[in-house]
């Protein structure tokens, strides 16, 4: 993250947002209606972007590593359509998401399809989604109150990512996300 000027800015850019490989571990919290059917989980996560045309058009790349062993890849094209709006798209991504970048990370909402019971059942749902990215420091991140960085060098660049999600008004849980440069990772 380019540190010289990002506290006076009203807006990242997309490189100060996803200029890192980041990784890190991610966890499923459920809703308590929802926990028979899918209990809490965690993960690892990690994001890297391909650019393309400067910070204008690049390419996002996920993937989800589950404690068997299992890994989850997701892909999606990303386009700045203003100074402070990404438009990405996703496989299951009803429509896409304008992503708003913010002076310390962004937001954005969205439906997604899911699966409620996956080990279950394959039948799926769109899930309406609010996404709220804090991008920063380690020792920010702490001072905001946010879990999983005190341990590390308070200079040290994090991305703190936590989607609540909902179905048809009903919440269905939150996933966070607690994600360092991948080098940075212990």
């Amino acid at each position: 993250m380019n540190q010289e000027n990002v506290e006076t800015r009203k807006f990242l850019t997309p490189k100060d947002t996803w200029g890192h490989v980041f990784a890190g571990p991610g966890e499923w919290k459920p809703a308590p209606w929802l926990r028979f059917l899918s209990p809490p989980a965690t993960f690892h996560f990690r994001t890297e972007a391909t650019w393309l045309d400067g910070e204008n058009f690049f390419f996002m790349h996920d993937t989800t590593t589950w404690p068997n062993g299992h890994k989850e890849f997701r892909d999606a094209v990303a386009k700045r359509t203003a100074p402070d709006r990404v438009r990405v798209t996703y496989d299951g991504m009803q429509a896409g998401m304008e992503i708003k970048l913010r002076a310390d990370g962004f937001t954005s909402t969205y439906r997604y399809q899911t699966a409620l019971a996956p080990r279950l059942s394959a039948r799926t749902v769109y899930a309406d989604v609010i996404d709220d990215n804090y991008v920063g420091t380690a020792g920010e991140a702490t001072r905001r109150g946010l879990k999983g960085f005190a341990d590390l060098d308070p200079s040290t660049p994090v991305m703190h990512d936590t989607l609540t999600m909902r179905w048809r008004g009903r919440p269905l849980g939150e996933l966070i996300l607690r994600l360092t440069p991948e080098d940075a990772e212990a």
